[in-house]
């Protein structure tokens, strides 16, 4: 739940999304804070995924991955490239979320 200073209600949405949740949250709230999206333009925005970091069992652990969703631009993905992440497009993700919202 999101709210005003004044207390009143901006957003009340939760997403379902495993180990991605925490992150999709935060990229529904920055949508709405910094680019002005109501909450469903917001949840339809191309999403970003930081994978973990698993161990290899020495004292180097895989490189996690960057999952990007299609829609986010080819320009995008080589700047975040050039700054070594590893970068994979991810196409027709299915996601389920529940949303009320105040923000117009």
């Amino acid at each position: 739940m999101i709210t005003y200073e004044s207390e009143d209600l901006l957003a009340c949405y939760d997403v379902m999304e495993h180990f991605m949740q925490p992150q999709r949250h935060l990229q529904v709230f920055m949508n709405m804070l910094r680019h002005h999206m109501n909450v469903q333009v917001a949840f339809d925005a191309p999403r970003l995924c930081i994978g973990p970091s698993i161990p290899n069992g020495t004292d180097d652990a895989v490189k996690s991955e960057v999952f990007i969703e299609d829609g986010i631009s080819e320009d995008v993905l080589e700047k975040l490239r050039s700054f070594c992440h590893h970068v994979k497009l991810v196409k027709d993700l299915i996601v389920q979320c529940l949303a009320v919202s105040n923000y117009s």
